[in-house]
């Protein structure tokens, strides 16, 4: 190991001897991998000079909490835990530039970016719509962002999240997208409204557990963006809805055990579509089937039977594929 009057920069495991560098005041830059030894700590403690700092250990950190001289810390903890805002609290005030490798909250970020106004940079990993909050809050912070694939676009969080930004919704007037625009207002479970429509859009690509986080977390601001189809249809993130996407998007509907729900999409197609038909007949016809045989129901059938209050029998045709309907028909 070099000399400890003259190294400025050193990388090494954190059970490296540092012993030899006790009470450096040259050493600028540690990067540390690995677990540390404690007699490391110790050593550590003594760089009075160290301006950057590398390492996966809040208690090292910790070790800096009052230092004048740390300006860049990099805590490449790839801990998935978001609520663990202790790290937070070691963090140095001097430090200028700080990266988390780790998932955090938006209030932990917040509460540190106010009692820290001398950081200049920050990256971090965030939802996207708490991304495009942030960068409205700390404009003077420079940000470099980790975002995992999301149902929302960071230009669409920016837009729907300043106001100054945002165009006014232009309602829907083709009878599907006012269809939408009805659901939207009477599900108040928005992930129930929106999972058959991006089902219908990307057959099963995107992962449902993820936009089930998304839209409990999402702020309204979010949520209202979407209120109108011309909006919402920007986040399917396909060239256009044509019949296929209708057609598929009935069927995901249709296939659904929540009885509540299927009242209220019946209600709303006999509404926009003027089917002028029985709700209570048709969703007791429909809740008869079960929700494996409405799957093969093809949307046109469906409003001639509203229309003709079920008179015409029921041809029952085998489902080809479990997984997504097409051709066969009630």
């Amino acid at each position: 190991m070099k000399c400890k009057d003259t190294l400025l920069s050193l990388t090494c495991s954190g059970k490296q001897d540092l012993s030899p560098l006790r009470d450096s005041t040259q050493l600028r830059k540690l990067k540390l991998k690995g677990d540390i030894s404690y007699g490391n700590f110790n050593v550590i403690r003594t760089f009075s000079n160290l301006e950057e700092l590398e390492t996966n250990n809040y208690k090292l950190i910790s070790l800096f909490k009052e230092s004048q001289a740390l300006k860049t810390l990099i805590y490449n903890n790839h801990s998935r835990a978001r609520n663990n805002a202790r790290s937070f609290d070691f963090f140095p005030q001097s430090v200028t530039k700080l990266s988390l490798e780790r998932a955090t909250t938006f209030d932990q970020v917040k509460i540190f970016l106010e009692k820290n106004p001398f950081l200049k940079e920050l990256t971090i990993q965030l939802p996207i719509y708490e991304v495009a909050a942030l960068t409205n809050l700390f404009k003077h912070v420079k940000f470099t962002f980790i975002i995992n694939r999301n149902f929302f676009t960071f230009s669409q969080c920016y837009i729907c999240l300043h106001p100054e930004c945002k165009q006014i919704g232009i309602p829907g007037s083709e009878p599907d997208h006012v269809l939408y625009e009805l659901l939207f207002k009477r599900i108040a479970d928005k992930r129930m409204l929106f999972e058959p429509y991006l089902k219908a859009a990307w057959n099963w690509r995107f992962e449902l557990s993820k936009l089930k986080k998304t839209i409990l977390n999402a702020p309204p601001e979010m949520m209202e963006c979407l209120s109108t189809f011309n909006e919402f249809k920007n986040f399917l993130r396909i060239e256009k809805q044509d019949s296929d996407y209708f057609e598929n998007l009935f069927y995901f509907q249709m296939s659904t055990d929540d009885d509540e729900y299927l009242r209220i999409i019946v209600t709303a197609y006999d509404e926009v579509f003027q089917l002028q038909a029985d709700i209570h007949n048709t969703v007791t016809i429909l809740k008869a089937m079960g929700w494996k045989k409405r799957r093969t129901l093809k949307r046109e059938r469906f409003f001639d039977h509203c229309r003709h209050n079920w008179i015409k029998p029921i041809i029952m045709r085998p489902l080809e594929n479990e997984e997504f309907q097409q051709s066969n028909e009630y």
